[in-house]
């Protein structure tokens, strides 16, 4: 038998196949595989790791790759120039011509079978990625953020021109399934992180694996094939039932499976028994979670799939283990490291307390990786827009405001009256409820004040499970009720009218307004009423009608309002706003940038002006800092709460310190509530050794699904 490297197709996937045995020593070329049927290593033959490849091999052994081979393989791995070519002799079939980074985004997708476009947003990602399906034609999955599915389905239909068809899982379990076996009749399937969560690979519930474990029950054939059948339900509570049964010796194997195939209607509800090529993921920071199933299971999927492609304006807010999973999804060879020897290889932690993060350290091997197989684009370098700035509007709260908002930071709770009050057990609830009080209000969930857990049956079990009262495990209905408690006066409010008096005095004027909380709309929908304009609202109620709101806003003179939830600030272009105002903010960078990314794009024809509410001497200004700076919000929330209520934040800022690093505040206090029950914060008062060891844990991955 040759020992010679052959170029050889697996699937639709140009591949070198090295005749060997498992023993040889070539798993260490990039990418190299041992497959048992071929007898043989099989490693990538196509762009970005073909010249990596090469190499590794020639390194390992000279002999065993002839010029002739090589010579194919790079025949067949046409060039980003290459394509740039061809595209300029055939341009896409759309109606809108692409800008120039635009070609050159499609022909890197076409180039390279796996790839990164860190581009920001308002670059044309979407235009750029069905363009270079339209090239390709194969059968594509596309997984969005679920707002986006509606812009995806459009952007499929004008940019190809008709040629490619598209279908969107979306509706009801019932209505998904019968789309998922539509689906093989289209060219690009289109669904959200949730449903392909929810419909990627087939897998057990955590209360199936807790049956299964206490069966005892070893790994006999027809064992294996009950789980394996369970595993194709969607419903946790089928899958329980069927385990339970098997598990008592009420059911065989054969009854387990003929029941799933009735349960499931005769067919397979996965999307790994669909035939598809290629994966996109857009707003793909969305799997950077490495223990969440989300992740996991699309993860699964995209193993599947000949080429992947991401895209993201911001896949990462400074931390590089949020590269680790996504470029594992491109290829898991460009992170070979396994996570509990990728952190202490890249993350320099404090000496007391490995849970805390002091800085980051080889970051040159990451930049690497992650230039090796991606593209950056700044919206300002690829088209010339008109200037935008920022202004932020001050207002102050009042003194009942002020009262409440100094109890919650010092003591974490507020004072109802009565003798009651309501605390906060985690930090980033108090910063909630702070912002909440910068907007004239505050919810007041009933468990707070009324003790329901004293005639509660489920008190021990609860009790045992660590169930708090009134949150989303508590089963007592009447302890969930949420009240809105509001302040007399709203000077926030009364900012904002000034300010749309101001803007709006100008019939050609429209203005975009970004809030938070539902109960922040419903007083700014009240006053555009009052003030007498033409509005639409969107909210997390009413997102799949987007695009209608979106039309309105932007080809009706007389609608000059956008009310927007700030989560909702995706897909969307609304150009026809000069201005944006920012009512309050979410912690999320995300949310940050997308919202203020939707009237500063390609089509962008006047000065945009954004501004920004802010309480004085408020948590906001601290909000607003850390938003500008790109912190790591997630973090902070659960693990640097005091710095977004400490005075000094803004001076450390600029000054560059870091928390619990040299210059902070609360360096000193390290090692006092890491052995005392109680700490004494500069200005904060004393705050519970509970809290700060929550804040203190591990809850970067906190396996949050949308």
């Amino acid at each position: 038998m040759s020992n010679k490297v052959k170029l050889v197709k697996i699937g639709a996937t140009p591949a070198f196949l090295i005749p060997g045995s498992k023993m040889d020593s070539w798993g260490h070329v990039f990418g190299c595989q041992y497959v048992e049927q071929l007898r043989g290593w099989v490693c990538p033959a196509y762009r970005p790791f073909l010249d990596n490849v090469i190499r590794d091999i020639r390194t390992l052994n000279e002999n065993v790759l002839d010029e002739e081979t090589i010579k194919s393989a790079y025949a067949q791995a046409l060039t980003k120039d290459d394509w740039l070519v061809y595209i300029s002799v055939c341009p896409p079939p759309g109606r809108l011509k692409s800008y120039e980074h635009q070609s050159e985004g499609t022909a890197e997708l076409l180039a390279n079978y796996r790839w990164y476009l860190r581009w920001e947003m308002g670059t044309g990602k979407t235009k750029v990625a069905v363009d270079a399906l339209t090239y390709l034609k194969t059968k594509t999955i596309v997984i969005c953020p679920v707002i986006a599915i509606n812009t995806w389905h459009r952007e499929v239909e004008v940019h190809s021109n008709g040629e490619l068809t598209s279908i969107s899982i979306t509706g009801t379990p019932k209505q998904k399934l019968k789309k998922l076996v539509a689906a093989k009749d289209f060219d690009v399937v289109i669904m959200s992180y949730d449903t392909a969560r929810m419909y990627s690979v087939p897998s057990i519930c955590a209360e199936a694996h807790s049956i299964r474990k206490k069966s005892q029950m070893g790994t006999t054939k027809s064992h294996m094939r009950v789980l394996d059948a369970v595993a194709q339900l969607h419903s946790k509570k089928d899958q329980v039932e069927l385990l339970t049964s098997f598990y008592a010796g009420k059911a065989t194997a054969d009854t387990i499976e003929k029941l799933v195939k009735q349960l499931n209607g005769g067919i397979f509800p996965f999307l790994s028994g669909l035939s598809f090529e290629t994966i996109i993921l857009d707003e793909a920071h969305r799997v950077k979670n490495i223990r969440s199933q989300r992740t996991q299971s699309i993860s699964a999927l995209a193993a599947r799939a000949t080429r992947r492609y991401l895209l993201s304006g911001t896949p990462t807010v400074g931390d590089p283990r949020d590269f680790y999973t996504q470029l594992r999804i491109l290829s898991p060879s460009l992170m070979p490291e396994e996570w509990h020897n990728f952190v202490p290889k890249f993350c320099e932690v404090s000496k007391t307390n490995k849970h805390i993060v002091r800085g980051y350290k080889n970051m040159n091997i990451i930049n690497g990786r992650v230039n090796s197989v991606s593209s950056e684009r700044k919206l300002t370098d690829c088209v010339s827009l008109p200037l935008r700035i920022d202004i932020n509007i001050p207002y102050s709260l009042t003194g009942k405001q002020l009262m409440d908002y100094n109890i919650a930071v010092k003591d974490c709770q507020i004072r109802l009256g009565a003798g009651q009050e309501m605390s906060f057990k985690h930090g980033a609830i108090r910063l909630t409820k702070l912002m909440q009080m910068c907007s004239g209000f505050y919810y007041l969930s009933k468990a707070a004040t009324n003790n329901y857990c004293d005639t509660c049956e489920r008190l021990f079990e609860c009790v045992s499970q660590n169930i708090e009262p009134g949150t989303n495990r508590c089963s007592n209905a009447e302890a969930k009720v949420i009240e809105v408690i509001k302040y007399r006066e709203n000077p926030k409010l009364e900012a904002l009218e000034d300010l749309l008096e101001d803007i709006l005095e100008d019939a050609e004027h429209k203005v975009i307004i970004w809030g938070n909380y539902t109960e922040e709309l419903d007083d700014v929908e009240a006053l555009i009423k009052k003030l007498g304009h033409t509005y639409v609202r969107v909210d997390g109620s009413n997102t799949q009608n987007i695009k209608k709101y979106e039309d309105k806003f932007q080809t009706d003179p007389s609608c000059r309002v956008y009310l927007g939830q700030i989560h909702t600030g995706i897909a969307v272009t609304l150009t026809a706003a000069k201005y944006t105002v920012y009512y309050s903010r979410a912690w999320s960078v995300d949310a940050w940038d997308q919202s203020r990314g939707r009237n500063f794009r390609i089509g962008q024809t006047q000065r945009t002006v954004v501004y920004r509410l802010v309480g004085s001497y408020s948590v906001e200004k601290q909000q607003l800092i850390a938003l500008d700076n790109r912190h790591d919000i997630a973090m902070a929330l659960t693990k640097r709460v005091e710095c977004l209520v400490c005075d000094e934040y803004e001076a450390c800022v600029s000054k560059g310190i870091e928390p619990w690093c040299a210059g902070c505040l609360m360096e000193s206090q390290m090692e006092k509530y890491m052995t005392r029950p109680a700490i004494i914060n500069p200005g904060l008062g004393e705050v519970p050794l509970t809290d700060y060891l929550e804040d203190a844990r591990d809850k970067e991955y906190d396996n949050q699904e949308e």
